[in-house]
């Protein structure tokens, strides 16, 4: 998978391309992630996000099981918005 660098449109894109940038700096490749993120932003969008914080009406939805989807794929979208200092949760 090759390192893509996407542009982010929500309140939070500053926050989301500089977590990525950091991750990448301490050499992880971070795409599978990045492209996670991308989706959260594309949802955060159309959510109407206007504060710099998660409500948990938006991380209930994100977290929620999809239609066909693997438990694999769901545990990726949580972990990234678990808490911990390396997360979306830490914002």
């Amino acid at each position: 998978m090759t390192e893509k660098n996407f542009v982010f449109e929500c309140i939070l894109g500053d926050v989301i391309s500089g977590f990525i940038k950091e991750k990448r700096a301490v050499g992880y490749k971070y795409t599978k992630a990045s492209s996670l993120l991308k989706q959260f932003d594309t949802l955060a969008t159309k959510q109407d996000l206007i504060d710099v914080k998660l409500p948990k009406e938006m991380v209930l939805l994100w977290t929620e099981k999809r239609p066909n989807e693997t438990v694999s794929t769901r545990n990726g979208r949580i972990s990234i918005t678990k808490y911990g200092k390396h997360t979306l949760r830490h914002i």
